[in-house]
């Protein structure tokens, strides 16, 4: 089992940061029928030989608390769209208050298998892990990015 833990900060007070997070999800859902989640890792970055790795996921979300407190969370599981020997993801996303009161911590961790017995540990000992992580935080960025938009055209009503 391997570990992934990142956060970041986001422009928006916690409890509508998890509002979006969840609406984000719900309305993947929709459209798709179940939440089509698109990964993203960008690996090679300060080598020169950049490559940027895209699979699909299909993931489950559920507010995991009631809100409140200082933390509101919300799991997530995924799994490959696709019948490639990838890991699945069993996680939690952690919407922490922030010391600005306009902002709060958007955190992902959970843990991962990988595929293929000790094949797969060998190769996420040597690339695999940097591969999730760079992964976590692109999906985490790209949330940011979505969480402040919605919050900003909030404000603009």
């Amino acid at each position: 089992m391997s570990d992934v833990n990142e956060f970041l900060i986001i422009d928006c007070p916690p409890g509508r940061a998890q509002s979006y997070l969840v609406k984000h999800f719900e309305d993947a859902a929709e459209r798709h029928g179940q939440a089509v989640l698109p990964l993203t890792a960008t690996i090679g970055q300060g080598t020169g030989a950049k490559v940027k790795i895209t699979r699909e996921a299909l993931a489950t979300i559920a507010p995991a608390t009631v809100a409140g407190g200082l933390e509101y969370q919300v799991r997530i599981e995924w799994k490959p769209a696709s019948r490639e020997p990838l890991p699945t993801f069993d996680g939690v996303f952690r919407v922490q208050w922030d010391e600005d009161y306009g902002k709060c911590r958007l955190v992902l961790e959970g843990s991962y298998e990988p595929p293929l017995g000790i094949i797969g540990k060998a190769f996420d000992a040597a690339l695999g892990h940097k591969i999730a992580e760079e992964t976590v935080r692109s999906l985490l960025e790209r949330l940011r990015s979505e969480i402040e938009t919605a919050r900003r055209e909030e404000m603009e009503k």
